[in-house]
């Protein structure tokens, strides 16, 4: 990919042993805080384990979700207090969300193709509304990312257009599961 700084180019490392691999699939460090709650957004559960292997693939039964924590934002109120936060960004430091907003669409994603191969996920509107949500957010992290990279080569940075996704898309945010049956997954594809 090339941007308006350049060529970007992503990296291939070779696995000599399957010990290497096991050492990298390490899960969370005790002072992990962004990490930790990747992890249980993930999971979907605040029983994310330090120091075991990740588990987002793990079959057996399904971990209990708990209940947010009081004061702990979801659904539209997060994105307008993430487009609060972006009106005013311009260090690189101020873009660290960029990896958990791409997180956040490849979930999308992940419903709507879901939705397409089983037609009793959604409903018609359902799956409507996350098809246009969707589209909205595969703009987002591009967009993050250059405006990070720019705020790293110490370019002058412009969010407007990173605030008006995430106003747009607090229309669709903690409205997407209402109809979506309590399901556990058995492992088959």
């Amino acid at each position: 990919m090339t941007t308006e700084l350049g060529p970007q180019r992503g990296q291939c490392i070779p696995v000599d042993s399957e010990a290497d691999l096991s050492a990298w699939s390490k899960s969370l460090e005790t002072d992990a805080t962004v990490l930790r709650l990747r992890e249980e957004a993930m999971v979907g559960s605040n029983e994310a384990t330090i120091g075991v292997t990740y588990r987002w693939l793990e079959f057996g039964a399904a971990l209990a979700h708990a209940p947010l924590p009081v004061g702990r934002m979801s659904g539209a109120d997060a994105m307008m207090t993430l487009a609060r936060h972006f009106e005013v960004a311009s260090k690189a430091t101020d873009f660290l969300q960029v990896d958990d907003l791409w997180q956040a669409l490849r979930q999308r994603e992940l419903l709507v193709w879901s939705a397409g191969h089983d037609s009793e996920l959604l409903g018609v509107s359902e799956r409507e509304h996350w098809e246009h949500a969707t589209q909205l957010w595969r703009g987002l992290p591009l967009q993050l990312m250059r405006a990070r990279m720019r705020a790293e080569s110490g370019k002058k940075v412009d969010t407007a257009l990173i605030v008006d996704t995430l106003e747009a898309l607090s229309e669709y945010e903690g409205k997407h599961l209402t109809s979506v049956p309590e399901t556990v997954w058995d492992g088959r594809v």
